[in-house]
C-alpha cells in the first residue's frame, strides 16, 4: 500500500512539472498576459506626443470639446449659462500657441502655464461676481511682466 502511494506521489509530481514547463514555453510570461497586456492597459495605441498632424490635433479638439460639454452641462444644472463650445475650444486652442509666442523666452513654461491657470481662476471668480471676464492672455503677460520686475528688484 504504501509503495502505491509513493508511487502516484512522485508521478503526479513529475506530470506537473513536466505540464508547467510546457506551459511557460507555449504561451510567454503570464504576468506580461494578465497584468501587463489587456485591453485596459496603457501601452496599446499612440500616446498624444505621437499623434501627428492634423489627425492628432483633431482628435485632442474633440476630446477637449468633450470636456467643454460636460462643463457646460454641469454650468446648467447649476442654473447659469451654458458654454459656447466653439468659443471657448478657440480660445483654449488659440492660448497655448499664443501664450508661446509672446512670452519672453527667459520664462520657464511651468510659469507660463501656473500664470495662465491663475488668470483663469480670476475670471471663475469675477464671473461668480458677475463681473466682466479679464483677457487671459494679457492676464498672462501682466503676471509674468510683474514676476520679472519683482524679480529685478
Amino acid at each position: 500500500m504504501e509503495s502505491l502511494f509513493e508511487i502516484v506521489a512522485i508521478g503526479a509530481s513529475v506530470l506537473f512539472v513536466v505540464l508547467g514547463v510546457l506551459s511557460s514555453i507555449g504561451r510567454g510570461s503570464v504576468h506580461d498576459q494578465m497584468i501587463g497586456g489587456g485591453d485596459l492597459s496603457m501601452d496599446h495605441g499612440p500616446s498624444p506626443e505621437d499623434r501627428d498632424g492634423e489627425d492628432g490635433e483633431a482628435q485632442r479638439d474633440e476630446e477637449i470639446r468633450q470636456m467643454l460639454r460636460a462643463r457646460s452641462e454641469r454650468l446648467v444644472r447649476q442654473g447659469e449659462q451654458p458654454l459656447d463650445i466653439e468659443a471657448e475650444l478657440e480660445k483654449l486652442s488659440g492660448s497655448a500657441g499664443d501664450l508661446q509666442d509672446s512670452a519672453d523666452a527667459s520664462y520657464d513654461p511651468a510659469a507660463i502655464e501656473e500664470a495662465r491657470q491663475l488668470a483663469i481662476a480670476r475670471n471663475t471668480r469675477r464671473r461668480r461676481e458677475g463681473l466682466e471676464e479679464l483677457d487671459v492672455q494679457a492676464e498672462v503677460t501682466r503676471t509674468l511682466r510683474g514676476l520679472n520686475s519683482s524679480n529685478r528688484s
